[in-house]
């Protein structure tokens, strides 16, 4: 079987930050049989004062080398009403912006652990995969630190059969 580009998720610094540690977003990749290929050497200028969902909208339209893209951002992004958002995804547009800050007490503090749960969390809905109710899926929507310290690195049973579902489709097998 050859490599699919497809699975490959694009790892791209905002206006001059760079993950100082890859490992957790190359973990979360790994739980939904993906791959992050870093480009520390492309670094993207985006306005963060807008809205996250604006704000993906314009990275959505960025030109670049891989057909799935994880932005990451070290300042708070905030959503339309003004509170702090861990992340989003457009899966339409393949694209995933996220920031470290609002994990951690301050730049470059969120723990590992973390960052896997949120950014994994994020990569299902690449797959497109809804949020749960069960608070240890990774899938469980988190709004607070202690709701993502409540996630386990995994999905719950419903949401893994729907990951399945979605790969097979995906790679010709369903």
């Amino acid at each position: 079987m050859t490599f699919n580009r497809k699975l490959v998720i694009g790892l791209y610094g905002l206006n001059g930050f760079f993950p100082r540690d890859i490992k957790p977003y190359e973990a979360a990749a790994t739980l939904f049989n993906m791959s992050i290929e870093p480009h520390k050497e492309i670094n993207y200028t985006a306005d963060l004062k807008l809205s996250i969902d604006e704000l993906i909208s314009q990275l959505g339209k960025l030109q670049r080398p891989t057909y799935n893209a994880l932005f990451v951002a070290d300042e708070r992004l905030r959503d339309k009403k003004g509170l702090n958002s861990f992340g989003l995804t457009d899966p339409k547009a393949r694209v995933i912006v996220f920031s470290e800050v609002a994990l951690g007490s301050g730049i470059n503090d969120a723990p590992q652990e973390r960052i896997l749960k949120e950014v994994a969390h994020l990569v299902g809905h690449l797959w497109g995969l809804g949020h749960c109710d069960d608070a240890s899926c990774i899938m469980s929507f988190a709004r607070t630190v202690e709701e993502v310290d409540l996630k386990l690195p995994r999905l719950c049973n419903d949401h893994s059969s729907l990951f399945k579902q979605a790969y097979r489709a995906f790679i010709g097998e369903g």
